[in-house]
């Protein structure tokens, strides 16, 4: 179970900001796998929670990362119907355009940003 404080801070602008220099940094790749399917970054250490360096973080996809912990994740992403109805809704208003979205959980995040949560 993810504890309160760390499930803020997964939607925390700064976590955003964190996660997308990582995904940038690894290509938008698994460093795994390679695949570029629901990518994640994955911690390496939680010793600077909130304050991340880049070196904290790798990306993984979230098969490699359900690997990584042991686990299956709860379902975390918005089926491919929506995703498609979201970035053409989005690039119509010109708020994002399509290809700077690395992978559907980037656009899960921008779309809860966007309802103000």
């Amino acid at each position: 179970m993810l504890s309160p404080a760390y499930l803020k801070h997964l939607k925390s602008k700064r976590w955003a900001n964190s996660r997308a220099q990582c995904l940038k940094r690894d290509g938008y790749k698994c460093v795994r796998c390679g695949s570029t399917k629901i990518l994640q970054a994955h911690h390496l250490t939680y010793e600077r929670l909130g304050n991340e360096r880049l070196a904290d973080l790798i990306t993984l996809c979230r098969a490699c990362h359900e690997r990584e912990h042991g686990r299956r994740f709860a379902n975390e992403t918005t089926p491919a119907r929506d995703i498609r109805k979201v970035t053409y809704g989005m690039r119509i208003c010109g708020r994002v355009r399509s290809d700077e979205l690395a992978d559907l959980e980037l656009i899960r995040q921008v779309v809860a940003t966007l309802k103000g949560k």
